[in-house]
């Protein structure tokens, strides 16, 4: 009865007057990664998104690699066969080892690069996530991404071997 007096207003509001980082719920199980993006602190998400405030820049290649997408489609719910993404199990029990500074800050610096390249392409995420369509440029910052991620986390368990598949990646990640 009290939200029918402002019908205008969302009945909930739980963004938080700060920048974000924003990411779907529900997200096609073809694509190879996650799109996940900065919104400024006007942006109100809806139940369709995910919004993490008081994050590094360093999250974002760490969100939108093939790590955390192996692990998405391992643990998470399916909405159809596209990947429902949940709070609780993906992003709170990801495994995150204990990165160097030298490796936050080349992260960091990943994630300049990814979002500098989206930028200049132009287009919505779901343009520039098609699997079939994905800018050669933005696949590329991807796949350095991945490399460097995955020879830390290799490194971490004392893997000797490329990691090469999504199987290994979970090996890797439960390890």
């Amino acid at each position: 009865i009290k939200a029918a007096s402002t019908p205008h207003r969302f009945g909930e509001v739980r963004n938080e007057d700060k920048p974000a980082l924003i990411m779907p719920v529900i997200s096609s199980e073809r694509r190879e990664y996650l799109p996940v993006d900065i919104v400024d602190k006007n942006v109100i998400a809806g139940y369709a998104n995910f919004m993490v405030y008081d994050f590094e820049n360093y999250l974002i290649p760490i969100l939108s690699s093939k790590l955390h997408m192996s692990w998405v489609k391992a643990v998470s719910g399916k909405l159809k066969n596209d990947i429902r993404y949940s709070n609780k199990i993906c992003y709170n029990n990801f495994p995150i080892p204990n990165f160097t500074q030298e490796q936050l800050t080349r992260l960091n610096e990943l994630s300049i690069k990814l979002l500098k390249e989206r930028e200049m392409i132009g287009g919505t995420l779901g343009e520039i996530y098609d699997p079939d369509k994905m800018p050669r440029s933005v696949r590329d910052i991807h796949q350095e991404i991945d490399s460097y991620l995955e020879e830390i986390y290799a490194k971490e368990v004392k893997r000797k071997k490329k990691i090469n598949s999504d199987t290994e990646r979970l090996e890797v990640l439960f390890k």
